[in-house]
């Protein structure tokens, strides 16, 4: 896996978290039963999601907190005034420095204010804080995605909501855990919606734990929350499905764009014809103008990349120049290219950029046509496909487009635009 691949949900995490990181004493409306009041020296509250608090800063006393909130709320008491509590959110919440409230008479003071309160309510990543405020050559990455992923493994971000899924085959009930609802609010269409709206779910607060039923199987809905926690989805190229079936459902961009970086990101011989079908079958992998998705790979794209470089590995022959002339196109391994589909060898073939002799080529696209018309009786189906995928019906490989180039040249600048 690439690196991107590999941050890929995480980033999405404090990119989510980061939309409801509070900016002041309005940031969130009262009666979520998520939220606990600190309430800084200055006399200023700010509203926080306390299981976000408790997995980032195991230091800070939330257990035990003082009732001095007109709306019955949990508040606790900072011993520091709002301007160094809501920098050092912007960290717990984003893991980002706000370095933009700061001026340059007071900085060297507040940056130690800030991780000196950091440092207090236990932050394990106090360190790469300081650090990023101090200018330092070593920045580091701040834990925010490890500890939300592990606070929601723990049981520390949970019991606000649990899910019962009834499509299961057991008959043991077993409840899962939401963990953090802004989270999936935020993440989420469907959740957005049962959480944060109208819905029945979210018509009324209280501190005990809300089941609700999402007829959807158990094991898939379990992967889903640990994604939307910053835990990888998408293993092996059998996740593919379920994955699009959840993004799609749910409303989750990010899982979508997770799919399109791990099949670019895990093309290999044996499975990229297998890959590129299924991309060719799915139109949201297609897509690139889907919100959340703007930058991700061109799946597409790549899986055409990939064919047009590896083709004779795909095709069966490991060294074809070693064969010359005496080239049978007889193989006894199975032929990872036979598993693309006709219309995707027609394309690579119509693009003219594959590097392969023309006499090779031929035996290649034979052998691809047999397989796909096996049936002894099948000589017309063998035929047509046969025709369809050698010239004049495709320009071929590379030494027959140089060859169309060469002879007509007004068609130049119209084949370097369509290639």
């Amino acid at each position: 896996l690439s690196c991107r691949s590999l941050l890929l949900p995480a980033m999405a995490v404090s990119a989510a978290l980061a939309t409801v990181c509070p900016a002041g004493a309005e940031s969130h409306v009262s009666g979520d039963s998520e939220l606990i009041t600190l309430i800084c020296s200055d006399a200023v509250t700010v509203r926080c999601h306390s299981g976000l608090l408790r997995a980032r800063c195991p230091g800070l006393e939330l257990e035990v907190p003082i009732n001095s909130d007109a709306a019955g709320q949990k508040a606790v008491r900072v011993v520091e005034e709002s301007s160094v509590l809501l920098a050092l959110l912007r960290w717990v919440y984003a893991g980002k420095a706000a370095q933009e409230h700061w001026t340059a008479d007071h900085d060297h003071v507040f940056y130690s204010r800030t991780v000196r309160l950091a440092k207090s309510w236990g932050m394990r990543d106090a360190g790469e804080l300081q650090d990023c405020l101090t200018g330092g050559r070593k920045k580091r990455k701040s834990s925010l995605e490890e500890d939300v992923l592990a606070g929601y493994t723990s049981g520390i971000l949970g019991g606000h909501f649990l899910f019962h899924c009834p499509l299961h085959d057991d008959s043991k009930e077993v409840l899962l855990d939401g963990g953090l609802p802004c989270l999936l609010r935020t993440r989420s269409d469907y959740f957005g919606a049962m959480l944060g709206g109208s819905w029945a779910e979210s018509a009324c607060v209280s501190e005990e734990p809300r089941v609700v039923t999402v007829y959807w199987p158990r094991d898939q809905m379990a992967r889903l929350l640990h994604f939307l926690h910053g835990a990888d989805f998408v293993v092996g190229p059998q996740d593919l499905r379920v994955a699009l079936d959840c993004a799609s459902f749910f409303g989750v961009p990010s899982l979508l764009h997770h799919v399109r970086e791990w099949i670019a990101s895990n093309l290999q011989v044996s499975t990229a014809p297998l890959l590129w079908d299924f991309v060719d079958s799915e139109p949201l992998l297609k897509q690139q103008d889907i919100e959340g998705c703007e930058d991700a790979e061109d799946v597409e794209a790549a899986c055409f990349e990939y064919h047009v470089k590896h083709f004779s590995a795909l095709a069966g022959i490991k060294e074809w120049e070693a064969f010359g002339d005496d080239f049978d196109g007889s193989c006894d391994e199975e032929v990872p290219l036979h598993n693309l589909s006709i219309p995707l060898l027609h394309r690579l073939l119509m693009s003219g950029l594959v590097q392969l002799p023309t006499k090779q080529l031929f035996r290649v696209v034979e052998r691809f046509a047999r397989a796909k018309c096996s049936d002894a009786s099948s000589q017309e189906a063998f035929a047509q496909v046969f025709t369809a995928l050698i010239p004049p019906a495709v320009i071929f490989n590379r030494d027959c487009r140089s060859a169309i180039l060469q002879t007509r040249p007004e068609m130049t600048a119209t084949a370097v635009v369509a290639f």
